[in-house]
């Protein structure tokens, strides 16, 4: 308890340096305070830097992974979310909206054919993954293959969408 009080400065301080929508300073304070935990936990007094100088890499540390987490495209849905029953948002969606939005989903439609027309079924699941935030790691363990296998599927994707010029 006191060292989260002697520090809290330090970790407010870089709480704030960092302004995203997705996160409130408190929120990021509290990733700070567990990473000032970790440095509690992995402190070597017997090494080149001093407590302080360590704590503070260990709070940037988590504060930046956790903001990494919440704005990556594993969660770009969730952040982009937009309640159906805000009648505020459904009255600002205007004609020239409801047009550009349509021109965007057969846009949407023509790449898709174009993707499903040129890449095989596991190509397909791996683009799929990769685009939507996954690590190569990830996408192997989620399809039971080898991690040499999905680099050559990702690979192959790109160089059949360089060969065909998709813009995807």
């Amino acid at each position: 308890m006191e060292l989260a009080a002697r520090y809290l400065w330090l970790i407010r301080a870089k709480a704030q340096q960092c302004e995203v929508p997705a996160f409130d300073t408190d929120d990021l304070s509290q990733e700070g305070l567990i990473g000032l935990y970790d440095a509690a936990l992995t402190y070597n007094p017997n090494g080149a830097a001093s407590f302080k100088t360590y704590a503070g890499i260990c709070i940037s540390n988590r504060i930046t992974s956790a903001l990494r987490k919440q704005t990556g495209l594993k969660n770009k849905p969730l952040n982009d979310f937009v309640s159906i029953f805000d009648d505020d948002n459904a009255a600002g969606l205007q004609t020239g909206d409801l047009e550009s939005t349509i021109l965007f989903r057969e846009m949407i439609t023509g790449v898709l054919s174009q993707v499903k027309h040129l890449l095989s079924e596991q190509e397909q699941k791996v683009l799929r993954m990769y685009l939507g935030g996954y690590n190569r790691k990830e996408i192997a363990q989620a399809l039971s293959v080898s991690l040499k296998s999905v680099d050559n599927t990702i690979r192959r994707v790109r160089s059949k969408f360089k060969h065909h010029r998709c813009d995807v």
